[in-house]
């Protein structure tokens, strides 16, 4: 029960009453209560639900200011950190700007342009980053770099490459032997596997007891060994004369096995196999031609054999096909590091499928190797010259066409292109 005297406060009372209210409502009306506008003393259950509403309106409004002002502040908040990243960009972009061989600059950079989902830009950074880590005498950092670049495209085979490329340079035989490792497991993975069992040879040369390449190639020859009933003849390989090019229909034959011979006369090796019916798709019969002949090259062409891998690279690029001319030329390399011709056709190689800055890179590093003659680097001047042309820098270009100028100047084009950048 409740009375009125009970109450020792107005804010007691209501809180009674709407108790009472929810508890006893059902039985009210059994105590001659009305279901609506009961009075309990002086105030009806109405008046007290108004009251309390007005009391939660009072504190509502009494709050609102504070929460405005938290509003405003987290506002002023967010835009002060829009600032700062926008200050930070252009504080990287003036840093690199400033110092172009900056190559912690560009690194920074290529990881705010990836925050930021700039993704070509970022690229284009990082790319810069690791060439000015390398620059500089740190491959170790280049390396990183690229690294970075591989877990967020692990297919591309030219960063792995890359990756080799800067191992070499740290004169650390089990960093390059993971890398050479690495760059296999990319071959395989691209279905390169007669270029991943090259690689994983080149591992065996470093380290002959590697546990990863002995069983890699251990397996890839057992594999070849028994050849699946549904597939052709094995190869067979004979030796025969040097044969004419065949006229007529034939006359485009192009004899890669001839043209990496010894061109002292030597006894020729032709690989011949079992003819195939044309499937009507050009492109695809060439291609399965060229892996025959590029399997039987891996099968009989030592990798030390300088001379011969240097020859099907110049094949190869007569035909058009850089990137298998580009690997014989690296090959040929990695046997005679001081081929300065295979610098020279390297370089020409990387400018005629598009990539001018790694044509540099590898001129210049031809350039660092000891010629007996000025005129042996004069391929290397002109090369030079055009693939700086191409990323416009003319003032280099206009450097090495004087250079070849005042060597022989009949040599190319080189006047026309001197006159044009003067």
């Amino acid at each position: 029960r409740w009375s009125y005297g009970e109450a020792n406060s107005d804010a007691h009372r209501r809180w009674k009453v709407v108790a009472t209210v929810v508890i006893i409502r059902p039985p009210l009306t059994r105590f001659g209560w009305q279901a609506e506008g009961a009075t309990v003393g002086s105030e009806s259950l109405e008046e007290v639900a108004v009251e309390e509403r007005a009391e939660e309106d009072d504190e509502a409004a009494a709050s609102w200011p504070a929460d405005k002002e938290e509003a405003e502040e987290e506002v002023e908040e967010e835009e002060v950190e829009v600032e700062e990243e926008k200050d930070r960009l252009v504080a990287l972009t003036e840093r690199v700007d400033d110092s172009p061989d900056d190559a912690e600059g560009w690194r920074l950079l290529g990881e705010e342009l990836f925050v930021r989902h700039r993704s070509e830009d970022a690229w284009e950074a990082m790319e810069k980053a690791h060439q000015a880590y390398a620059e500089s005498g740190n491959p170790e950092r280049a390396m990183h770099v690229v690294r970075e670049l591989l877990v967020r495209e692990p297919h591309r085979i030219d960063l792995r490459q890359r990756v080799v490329e800067y191992a070499h340079r740290t004169n650390e035989r089990t960093v390059l032997v993971q890398a050479f490792l690495e760059l296999a497991d990319g071959l395989r993975a691209q279905g390169e596997a007669l270029k991943a069992d090259a690689v994983l040879e080149q591992v065996l040369e470093i380290d002959p007891g590697n546990l990863r390449a002995n069983e890699a190639l251990r397996a890839a020859a057992e594999s070849t060994a028994e050849p699946s009933a549904a597939e052709p003849a094995a190869v067979e390989t004979e030796q025969e004369e040097p044969q004419p090019a065949a006229s007529g229909a034939n006359s485009d034959y192009v004899d890669l096995g001839a043209m990496v011979l010894d061109a002292q006369g030597e006894a020729t090796t032709r690989w011949k196999v079992e003819a195939e019916e044309p499937t009507g798709d050009e492109e695809a019969d060439f291609a399965r031609m060229l892996t025959q002949f590029k399997q039987k090259v891996a099968e009989n062409i030592p990798g030390e054999d300088a001379r011969s891998h240097y020859d099907l690279g110049a094949a190869y690029k007569e035909m058009g096909l850089f990137r298998e001319a580009i690997g014989e030329f690296q090959q040929a390399l990695r046997a005679q590091p001081k081929n300065l011709a295979a610098y020279e056709m390297l370089g020409q190689c990387f400018l005629e499928q598009g990539e001018p800055e790694v044509a540099i890179r590898t001129l210049e590093r031809g350039l660092e190797l000891p010629a007996p003659v000025e005129d042996d680097l004069l391929g290397m001047y002109y090369w030079l010259g055009q693939a700086h042309e191409v990323v416009g820098n003319t003032d280099s270009a206009r450097e090495f066409y004087e250079k070849i100028f005042s060597l022989d100047i009949n040599f190319r084009d080189v006047t026309d292109r001197l006159r044009a950048l003067r």
